[in-house]
């Protein structure tokens, strides 16, 4: 999760720390904070709907944590604004997330 910090914080390659991210959260599914920095990496990205899914799992795993509001709000957010990409995200252990729908247009 370090790694993923510096590529986001000092060097500015949110892809870079999505890969590692998504590494980071394949072997520890279950890991809350794993998911909380994958959103951030993939925001940064423009990943909005894979963010929102990280989100989702995050406060799946974290609900009374202390970002669990602010991600709530992020998650209105992102949910509000056009896809960025198209690019499928599949998270371990997501299985039973419920993304919000698009806004229709």
């Amino acid at each position: 999760m370090r790694i993923a910090n510096i590529y986001v914080l000092d060097m500015g390659d949110a892809e870079s720390a999505v890969a590692v991210m998504t590494e980071v959260t394949a072997m520890a599914p279950d890991n809350a904070d794993a998911f909380y920095l994958l959103g951030l990496a993939q925001r940064e990205a423009g990943q909005n709907q894979a963010a929102i899914l990280s989100w989702n799992r995050y406060l799946e795993l974290a609900p009374d944590s202390a970002n669990a509001d602010l991600i709530r709000q992020e998650i209105e957010k992102l949910a509000a604004l056009p896809p960025v990409t198209s690019q499928e995200t599949a998270l371990p252990g997501a299985e039973n997330i419920q993304v919000p729908a698009e806004p229709s247009p």
